[in-house]
C-alpha cells in the first residue's frame, strides 16, 4: 500500500516550541492486515505532572466522510521519554486518513497530525479488541452542606467481565459559560449490570450558580482509554460556607 504523511510540524520528531504540548514523536503500523497501531510521543514545557487527552478521528480517504474516533488520556511530564499507541480495526477493505489531535487538560488543542491513504483489509469485524459499550444507568446529585456538590452515579457495561473506568467532572461558571476547573478524576471497577454506586464531591470557594460537565472513558486494554458517556447537571446554586465564631464575650 501507498502511505503519505503530512504533519503541521508538531510530528515526525519536531516540536512545536509555539505550544506548551506537542507530539515530538510518532509513527504508526498496520499489524495484523485489518489494523493500524499508531504511537506517539508527546512533550510538555512544564516541568511537572500534566494531564493532556488524544483523539484519533478516522475518515474515508476517497470520501472524506468521518467514520469512527478512538480517545486516550496521558499524563506526561516535560520532555520525557513516553510512548503511547491506539489502535483501530477497520470493518471492511479501504484506505483510510486519520488524524490526531491533542489537548491539554484545560481541553485547549495544542498539536495534530495526519496520517493518509493507510490501506486496511478487513475480515469483517472492526473498531478494536475488547471495545464494549459503558454507559451511566442512573446518576443523580445532592447539595449538603449549602457550598458543596456530591454527584453519584452508576456506571454500567455490556461485558459480562471487570472494566476498569475513570469518571471526571468540568466545573463552568452557570451565568457566562466560562470554564473553572476540572475534578479529580477517579477510576473504578464495573462488572457487566451489577449494581454500583460512586460519588464525587467539588466544594464551592464563592457564592454562585454552577454548570457541571460529567463523563466517563473505560479502558479497553494496554491503557487505551476511550470515550463512553456524559451528562450535564445545570444551575446549581452554591453559597459559601462561612465560618463564624464568638470574637469577645462578657459575663454579667
Amino acid at each position: 500500500y501507498d502511505v503519505s504523511l503530512t504533519s503541521d510540524g508538531g510530528g515526525g520528531g519536531g516540536g512545536n516550541e509555539s505550544n506548551d504540548e506537542w507530539f515530538y514523536d510518532w509513527d504508526y503500523d498496520v499489524d495484523p492486515s485489518d489494523t493500524i497501531t499508531i504511537g506517539y510521543d508527546p512533550d510538555t514545557e512544564c516541568d511537572c505532572d500534566v494531564t493532556i487527552h488524544v483523539y484519533v478521528d478516522i475518515y474515508d480517504n476517497e470520501t472524506g466522510d468521518y467514520l469512527d474516533y478512538t480517545y486516550a488520556e496521558h499524563e506526561i511530564n516535560n520532555g520525557y521519554g513516553d510512548w503511547f499507541t491506539q489502535n483501530w480495526t477497520a470493518y471492511e477493505n479501504g484506505s483510510y486518513d486519520f488524524n490526531a489531535i491533542m489537548y491539554d487538560e484545560d481541553w485547549n488543542e495544542e498539536d495534530d497530525f495526519w496520517i493518509y491513504d493507510v490501506y486496511l483489509s478487513s475480515d469483517g469485524g472492526g473498531g478494536g479488541d475488547e471495545d464494549y459499550d459503558e454507559w451511566f444507568s442512573y446518576w443523580d446529585y445532592d447539595v449538603a452542606p449549602s457550598d458543596t456538590i456530591t454527584i453519584g452515579f452508576d456506571p454500567d457495561t455490556e461485558c459480562d467481565c471487570t472494566v476498569n473506568v475513570s469518571v471526571s467532572y468540568g466545573v463552568y461558571d452557570n451565568e457566562t459559560g466560562d470554564f473553572i476547573e476540572w475534578g479529580d478524576g477517579e477510576e473504578y471497577e464495573i462488572y457487566g449490570t451489577d449494581y454500583d454506586w460512586f460519588e464525587q464531591s467539588w466544594t464551592a470557594s464563592e457564592d454562585g450558580s454552577y454548570d457541571f460537565y460529567v463523563y466517563m472513558v473505560a479502558d479497553n486494554g494496554d491503557d487505551d482509554w476511550e470515550f463512553e458517556d456524559e451528562f450535564w447537571i445545570y444551575d446549581v446554586y452554591l453559597s459559601y460556607d462561612y465560618d463564624e465564631w464568638i470574637h469577645a464575650w462578657i459575663h454579667y
